[in-house]
C-alpha cells in the first residue's frame, strides 16, 4: 500500500518524545510549520529518526521525508484521542515549504457528510492506511465541495487513492465550567478515486 509523506518547514517545537505501537523506547517529534498557498500555516507533528533529533533546533527549516501513522494520546483530561503523525524516515535538505501525502486506504467508518452556516458541503471519513510491521494507521480526513458531495457514495472498506496535505486548526473546547483551546491535526483530501 502507497503511504509517502514529504513535509518542509520551520520547526516550532523542541523535541518531545512520545511511545508509539511497536517501539518499547519513546520516540521524539517535533511541531513543522509549512505555508499553504493562501498563507496560512498548519504545524505537522513528524517523529524525527533518534539519530537526528540532537541536530534539530527551534527555528530550523528541514525537510522530511517519511510515511503517515497515529497514536492514541490522552489529555489533561484523561480522555483519549487518535492523532496523526508522520513517521521521519529521511532528513533532506531544505528548498521550500512543502506538504504532501499520498497514500492508498481503506474508508473504514461511516462517511459523515454536513454543511457549514454559509451552505458549503464538508466530508467527514476515517481512513485506514494497512500495515504488514505494525497496525493499521487510522488517519481522521476532511473535504471540502466538490470533492466532499463525491465520497458519501464510497461504501465501508472501499480501496481508495487519496492525494493531499495535513492540516491544523484550532477550536474552542466547552467541559462543564471552562473552556480550553484543541488542535485538530487532519488529511485535507485534494483528490480522492476509488480504485482495485
Amino acid at each position: 500500500m502507497k503511504n509517502e509523506v514529504l513535509v518542509a518547514g520551520t520547526v516550532v517545537s523542541a523535541p518531545t518524545y512520545k511511545y508509539t505501537e511497536g517501539i518499547h523506547l519513546p520516540q521524539p517529534y517535533v511541531g513543522i510549520s509549512t505555508s499553504r498557498l493562501s498563507g496560512v500555516f498548519d504545524v505537522v507533528n513528524v517523529f524525527i529518526p533518534t539519530t537526528e533529533v540532537l541536530h534539530i533546533r527551534v527555528g530550523d527549516k528541514i525537510a522530511v521525508s517519511g510515511y503517515l501513522c497515529s497514536v492514541n494520546a490522552r489529555n489533561e483530561y484523561g480522555t483519549s484521542r487518535l492523532l496523526p503523525f508522520v513517521n521521519g524516515v529521511q532528513i533532506l535538505p531544505y528548498q521550500k515549504d512543502e506538504n504532501k501525502i499520498d497514500i492508498e486506504a481503506y474508508i473504514c467508518d461511516k462517511v459523515i457528510l454536513r454543511e457549514t452556516p454559509l451552505g458549503k458541503q464538508i466530508c467527514d471519513v476515517m481512513l485506514a492506511i494497512p500495515n504488514e510491521q505494525t497496525r493499521s494507521a487510522y488517519i481522521p480526513a476532511i473535504a471540502w465541495g466538490d470533492r466532499a458531495a463525491q465520497i458519501p457514495d464510497m461504501k465501508k472498506h472501499t480501496k481508495v487513492v487519496v492525494h493531499g496535505r495535513m492540516q491544523s486548526r484550532q477550536y474552542t473546547q466547552r467541559r462543564e465550567t471552562c473552556e480550553y483551546p484543541r488542535t485538530i491535526n487532519e488529511l485535507s483530501i485534494q483528490f480522492i478515486k476509488e480504485i482495485q
